[in-house]
């Protein structure tokens, strides 16, 4: 129910911080995240210079069904969470909150499970 609630308030507050009939961006620059209210971090290891520089936002979707990442804003259609899911098989998904930087993971693709490659 807390989960709920939270994705209710971000989604309130992602439409108040946007333009009446704006389609929704991840932003790009420092400036365009602290306007809306994203927090403006770095993805990586401490030091590592191919840390990337990005907007921890999330995006007015985040949890809806999806089965491929074009449905989402963020980009990224994850298989829903609760079990181990394998590269080939069928799955439904949510809309990530926001677009992975780095890391490793799943996405779906027409409802495939696929593994992402790693990154830093």
């Amino acid at each position: 129910m807390k989960n709920i609630l939270l994705l209710v308030c971000v989604v309130i507050g992602l439409a108040h911080s946007m333009p009446a009939g704006a389609a929704w961006t991840m932003p790009k620059t420092k400036q365009e995240c602290e306007a809306r209210r994203g927090k403006w971090a770095n993805f990586g290891m401490p030091g590592d210079p191919r840390a990337l520089h990005s907007c921890h936002i999330n995006a007015p979707d985040a949890g809806k069904e999806c089965k491929s990442s074009g449905d989402c804003l963020s980009g990224l259609c994850s298989p829903k969470p609760g079990k181990q899911h394998k590269a080939g098989t069928n799955a439904s998904g949510i809309c990530a909150p926001y677009r992975r930087v780095n890391g490793c993971g799943q996405a779906l693709e027409n409802g495939i499970v696929k593994d992402l490659p790693c990154t830093l």
